[in-house]
């Protein structure tokens, strides 16, 4: 993936849990020269490197102070402190959002004060891009969306002026990567949009048991790894996803199969990063998915907070809803809907010029 020349120019610690310093942020750019801020966050089975040439990017070219962090979990935090010493059951998805709201606060104090002296005079509030992949559209939807609920606080001077405090968290766009959620059933702009022809019932049926496919096989390998054997674990793992292939259902072709295994993850890694997929099962099994994920959905207002989409096309399945697509892309006025022909999942790996190029000028055209 050409990420071990590619190293970050500052890391910062986070709370994540009950550990003040177990979260990393990864930071590129000079927070002196910068006028404007990202934070990244991939998904299964990514750490932070997969965004370092993206982050790093935007730091040399786009003017920008990008911090990329990763899915609790997903990251050997120090060599003292490696994967192993997260907890056995994983993370909650409120605690992917905790998580995400320390490395975003993080991320602006480094930014106002990169040196710690607590300067009286801070600088003025820069704008704040979200860019998400995979499962890290889900704590980055889920935060927008609960920011937004919440009601801004106004401070008055004693010379009688006052002022509107935005939480400092708040992030002002998005950037999600072929993976998109249903908009609110509430959104304004749902009646009116017009959704493309649906695909045949075939098409239909095929992309319901490939999802529920891969789904529950690596929530089935995560509860194994867990509770019974992580070598047996590790057969069903294998035996499942060749199964999965020689039946043709899995989500992604030999360009994104490429990308995984470049990666060369340790398999009792890969099996542990399950967790989110059992998480979400669960919730679907016990009723809890409208509390467990509170705020996952498309945001409300897509003028206030722009949203830019991009997904591969060589891919077996899509990994959106095609109203969500069609509502971004008939109302929503400063985003973008952007489908590329020789991207799979991992666009931003198999296509990062492309990806960078509208990237830079979502950013750049946001005031």
């Amino acid at each position: 993936m050409g990420t071990d020349s590619i190293q970050p120019d500052h890391t910062v610690a986070y709370p994540l849990g009950s550990d003040e310093k177990a979260g990393c942020l990864m930071l590129f750019g000079n927070p002196e020269r910068a006028d404007k801020l990202a934070i990244l966050c991939a998904g299964f089975p990514n750490d932070h490197a997969c965004f370092y040439p993206l982050a790093s990017r935007l730091a040399k070219e786009a003017n920008c102070l990008a911090g990329v962090m990763c899915i609790p979990g997903y990251d050997d935090r120090s060599p003292e402190r490696p994967w192993t010493s997260h907890p056995k059951n994983g993370y909650t998805f409120d605690e992917w959002v905790h998580a995400l709201r320390e490395a975003i606060l993080a991320l602006r104090q480094y930014s106002n004060d990169p040196k710690n002296q607590q300067p009286q005079q801070p600088r003025p509030q820069l704008l704040l891009t979200g860019i998400f992949h995979d499962w890290g559209v889900i704590p980055g939807l889920m935060h927008t969306n609960r920011v937004l609920l919440q009601t801004p606080t106004t401070t008055t001077t004693s010379d009688g002026d006052s002022s509107t405090n935005h939480d400092p968290a708040r992030l002002d766009q998005l950037v999600l990567l072929d993976v998109l959620v249903d908009p609110h059933p509430n959104h304004p702009g749902l009646h009116d949009i017009i959704v493309p022809k649906q695909p045949s019932l075939f098409r239909q049926v095929y992309k319901t048991v490939t999802t529920l496919a891969y789904r529950i096989l690596l929530a089935k390998v995560y509860v194994t790894q867990r509770y019974i054997s992580k070598h047996v674990a590790l057969l069903q793992f294998g035996f499942g996803f060749g199964l999965l292939g020689l039946l043709g259902l899995s989500p992604g072709r030999a360009m994104d199969d490429k990308i995984v295994q470049d990666l060369h993850l340790n398999p009792f890694r890969v099996m542990y990063m399950a967790y989110p997929y059992y998480g979400l099962i669960k919730s679907r099994v016990w009723g809890t998915f409208q509390r467990d994920f509170y705020g996952c959905h498309l945001p409300l207002d897509l003028k206030a907070t722009p949203v830019l989409y991009m997904y591969g096309l060589n891919k077996n399945i899509m990994f959106h809803p095609d109203r969500a697509v069609a509502l971004l892309e008939q109302a929503n006025p400063r985003g973008k809907v952007i489908a590329m022909e020789q991207a799979g999942h991992w666009l931003y790996i198999s296509q990062p010029e492309l990806c960078f190029q509208a990237i830079q000028e979502f950013i750049t055209s946001q005031k």
